[in-house]
């Protein structure tokens, strides 16, 4: 695509797929083989056709043996889209000193479904203990296919805590990251905030938090579609977002939580006076608001709340907002069930307007193969994430991404 920057000059876009005739077999020239990896030659003749994914390098960096299970299980499992080459660099200090690497290499495919053709794409893992662990760039960067976009998945439970990722970051066009599982979420959202402004917006970054709030804005602002409930967009005193902690060492909605405070702040226009403060069942942070019609600014207060629920799948639970002034409304999005969200509206000259819809979150699969199809910059997630590294409290965030006491009903503070 042509909005695809090229972090180094050796790459120009993304070609589309090429196909080949094959029979029952193809061979797949390797390193060592008479044809660069990823030639495909015909086998057999007559057979049916085998496409060659021919689209961009994916780079997955985990740290440990189970997070590269996570990362090689939603690669085999994307369905819509495919990379051209997977290369999965297992950073491990556990090994210990080890000054080698061990690489292994094989071929996937994805079997033909729906009238496409099977897809074959390679895989290339390389592990490293403690000692090599600084040499993974440059490992990486020669096995990279050229002429196509390179893509970082960062699926590791920190970023910036390393130079490797610097260096890998670097050679990206676009960084994938998760921060729903980042063990110290204030200052991983503000490295990442950082990371953008320092290279003015370039590596490209995605982040499966942000992904996983598409159905929780689209519902917010279907709210607000019908102008007789416009006019409470200006008069919002208070908004209480609810999110999963972190239970049994798995994710937390609290980075999503603080997108979506970020959303609503940038896009609405409003500024924070202080840093947040912490409160009996979480945060609470006072934004300014300009009220209209002449009438002076207002306040609002946006609580973060997080609160157990297994329904919320370690992401958010509830977004409440409560509108007063001459504009009043209650609007309300809850996840009901782990496949179903509830949406609740009232104002002042409406009676209340309720509806369900149905949706289980995204699994990583299903996020990856969104994610490795965006090649442009998403504006709007960016100044959602200025906002909320921005807003991050200073001190560790630990207590509000660990367990609570189950009971808590998600309402409003």
């Amino acid at each position: 695509p042509a909005d695809v920057p090229a972090a180094a000059a050796r790459r120009a876009g993304a070609p589309a797929s090429r196909t080949a005739r094959v029979g029952d077999t193809a061979e797949v020239g390797t390193a060592g083989g008479d044809t660069a990896p990823g030639d495909v030659r015909p086998g057999a003749a007559g057979g049916g056709v085998l496409t060659r994914s021919n689209t961009l390098n994916l780079v997955a960096v985990a740290r440990s043996a189970a997070e590269a299970a996570r990362v090689e299980s939603a690669i085999v499992h994307l369905t819509d889209f495919q990379p051209s080459r997977v290369i999965t660099l297992v950073a491990d200090p556990r090994r210990g000193a080890e000054p080698g690497l061990d690489v292994r290499m094989k071929l996937l495919q994805q079997p033909a479904q729906n009238g496409h053709p099977a897809v074959r794409f390679e895989y290339i893992a390389v592990e490293a203990g403690a000692a090599a662990i600084g040499n993974l760039a440059s490992v990486a960067s020669p096995l990279l296919v050229p002429e196509l976009p390179d893509f970082l998945w960062w699926a590791g439970d920190s970023v910036g805590q390393s130079t490797y990722f610097r260096d890998l970051a670097d050679m990206a066009d676009r960084l994938i990251v998760d921060s729903a599982t980042l063990v110290d979420p204030a200052a991983g959202l503000r490295t990442l905030a950082g990371l953008l402004r320092q290279n003015r917006g370039c590596p490209f970054l995605s982040d499966f938090a942000w992904a996983r709030l598409a159905p929780w804005r689209q519902l917010v602002a279907l709210f607000f579609d019908n102008p007789e409930s416009r006019p409470s967009l200006a008069t919002i005193e208070d908004v209480t977002i609810v999110y999963a902690p972190r239970s049994d060492g798995r994710e937390s909605g609290f980075t999503g939580a603080a997108l979506a405070a970020g959303w609503l702040a940038s896009r609405l226009g409003w500024q924070a006076v202080d840093r947040p403060e912490r409160t009996r069942t979480g945060y609470r942070v006072i934004f300014r608001g300009a009220a209209g019609n002449g009438s002076p600014d207002r306040g609002i207060a946006v609580h973060l709340r997080p609160v157990y629920d297994p329904a919320f799948a370690n992401g958010l639970g509830a977004i409440f907002l409560t509108a007063g002034g001459n504009a009043p409304g209650t609007f309300k999005v809850q996840r009901s069930t782990a496949g179903a969200m509830t949406t609740t509206s009232e104002t002042g000259n409406r009676p209340p307007v309720g509806r369900m819809v149905y949706g289980a979150p995204k699994d990583d699969a299903e996020l990856l193969g969104a994610e490795l199809q965006q090649f442009g910059r998403d504006r709007v997630f960016e100044e959602a994430l200025a906002f909320a590294a921005a807003l991050m409290p200073g001190e560790a965030t630990a207590d509000l991404i660990g367990p609570v006491p189950t009971g808590t009903a998600a309402r409003p503070a």
